[in-house]
């Protein structure tokens, strides 16, 4: 996050067998493949434009909205911290 949340990133990884075989990148706007194994894959979601908007909304379904709660609940945890020592 930079500025609060003006600035976040969304990562969506798979794994296979312990290791990342793809991954979505806010940033880029698109899917990579980390392995060969996943290029097929990586290639045909790449060039659905619908599956790809959903994806780049991830920014606003988890990462701003978890970012809001989680800086709404961290003052009151110190709070209730602070009365009690």
């Amino acid at each position: 996050f930079l500025n609060g949340t003006q600035r976040v990133r969304f990562l969506d990884r798979s794994f296979y067998d312990r290791q990342e075989i793809d991954y979505f990148d806010s940033d880029l706007g698109k899917f990579v493949a980390v392995t060969p194994l996943a290029q097929l894959d990586v290639d045909k979601w790449n060039g659905d434009e619908q599956w790809l908007q959903y994806q780049k909304a991830g920014v606003d379904r988890f990462c701003r909205r978890n970012y809001e709660i989680v800086s709404y609940e961290a003052p009151k945890r110190e709070e209730r911290m602070i009365g009690r020592r």
